[in-house]
């Protein structure tokens, strides 16, 4: 509940309610967070409605014999009788039933029934109440529009593809409030924003869940996962169906894809730069590997010593060294398979020259064979035995 809100209601509880307008009469008042409604029948009895103009946010606060409740009004509640339907705190908003209840209550009041305030409080005006309290598909009325649920949303969109710098931009756009925006540079960086029902929804906040036709994920998944990401890129080229979910309210909003075959390029294509940084070094890495020439015994230093630790079992450790500008390991075996061995970093791993790689096995493996694959090659050590 807004603070500002609260407070400029309590201060005017605590005004002259003669002030808000006459007695026996509803009147209005714009604020700086939205609007005020207000039911006066003496400086002792009267009943204020506040609704923040966020569309998510009531208060409503009565005086009634001199004593105020409601709102924020540590255990002091109160509720409303009309001659239709009685109503338990009507200014508990915690679910689609009790907003039902408030418009319920709001058309019940508009529409000139009485009004008590609990059930055996003083009877609120009526005479003017459809004038000053808007109808509910009116512009002016901003209580709860928020919170209703909203229809489920269907719509052709086009997918277009715009390029600035390294950055390659994509939209599937229906119109100007329904729309998914994503965006990829030649870097591990992908946004994703979607504006929904004219809301601007953001990728970070996890504020919407985007699905083409397949399970729903959170927008954030897709940004940083690939594999999540290639479903929805080709999913996208096919033109299959693209589903939005914002949340919390958890409304679907189906887009027909259109062009996007045209638009979005194909994932083997150069011109395809969405979560590819990793795979752009490793085919770098790669062509860099093929010029080192073939991996001989003298590609890698070697030795073996047996550790003792404060805390553990002891071990051995086997430390290789590259003696080449760029070598990559791929698999490490010790004594064909016969002892068990681990590696801090894990394999496959490429090492500049000096560059070392830790292989540690069981204390009681006598380490006799090493056998070192790599991108260019196998080689294999022996060692004297230790044990």
């Amino acid at each position: 509940m807004n603070k500002l809100l609260i407070s400029s209601v309590t201060a005017l509880l605590c005004s002259n309610a003669l002030a808000y307008g006459e007695a026996g009469q509803w009147s209005s008042r714009k604020t700086q967070d939205g609007m005020e409604y207000a039911a006066v029948i003496d400086d002792q009895n009267k009943l204020i409605i506040s609704c923040d103009k966020n569309g998510k946010d009531i208060a409503m606060y009565a005086t009634i014999k001199g004593v105020q409740v409601g709102t924020d009004v540590y255990d002091r509640t109160f509720d409303i009788k009309t001659s239709e339907s009685y109503y338990f705190t009507p200014y508990v908003i915690n679910g689609d039933s009790s907003i039902s209840n408030f418009f319920k209550l709001w058309d019940e009041i508009r529409s000139g029934h009485s009004i008590m305030l609990d059930q055996r409080g003083p009877e609120l005006p009526t005479e003017n109440a459809s004038q000053v309290l808007p109808a509910r598909d009116s512009s002016e009325f901003i209580c709860l529009t928020k919170g209703i649920k909203k229809k489920d949303y269907q719509a052709p969109a086009q997918v277009t593809h715009t390029k600035g710098g390294n950055e390659h931009r994509y939209s599937v756009v229906a119109d100007d409030k329904h729309a998914l925006y994503f965006s990829c540079d030649n870097t591990n960086k992908m946004t994703m924003r979607a504006i929904l029902d004219g809301d601007k929804y953001d990728v970070e906040k996890d504020s919407f869940y985007v699905s083409v036709g397949d399970k729903a994920e959170p927008a954030s998944v897709i940004t940083n996962n690939k594999t999540y990401l290639d479903k929805f890129w080709d999913g996208l080229r096919e033109n299959k169906t693209l589903y939005l979910i914002s949340q919390p309210d958890n409304i679907t909003y189906v887009l027909t894809p259109q062009g996007g075959a045209s638009a979005l390029p194909d994932r083997t294509s150069s011109d395809f730069t969405c979560l590819t940084a990793d795979t752009i070094s490793h085919k770098k890495n790669d062509a860099l590997l093929a010029q080192q020439g073939p991996t001989t015994a003298s590609t890698f230093s070697v030795n073996v010593r047996p550790i003792i630790p404060n805390k553990g079992l002891p071990s051995k450790v086997i430390t290789v060294v590259s003696h080449s500008d760029r070598v990559k390991i791929t698999k490490a075996v010790v004594n064909r398979g016969q002892c068990q061995v681990k590696s801090i970093s894990p394999l496959p791993l490429t090492l500049a020259f000096g560059k070392e790689l830790m292989l540690y096995t069981g204390y009681d493996c006598n380490v006799l064979e090493l056998n070192l694959s790599t991108t260019n090659g196998d080689v294999e050590y022996q060692f004297q035995p230790q044990n």
